[in-house]
């Protein structure tokens, strides 16, 4: 690291690679939709009024 004029700046960067992205993206798309149905069930089973 190094600063010029103040702002700091950071020789190495640290980005996620593509492929973990991707991976990260069908793990929460999975569980948002795994909670949706949960709820949904737990809706259907209590009897919605």
């Amino acid at each position: 690291m190094f600063a010029i004029g103040g702002i700091v700046q950071c020789d190495v960067l640290f980005v996620a690679s593509p492929p973990m992205n991707l991976r990260m993206f069908f793990w929460s798309l999975t569980a948002a939709l795994a909670g949706f149905l949960f709820g949904f069930d737990t809706v259907v089973i209590s009897g919605f009024q």
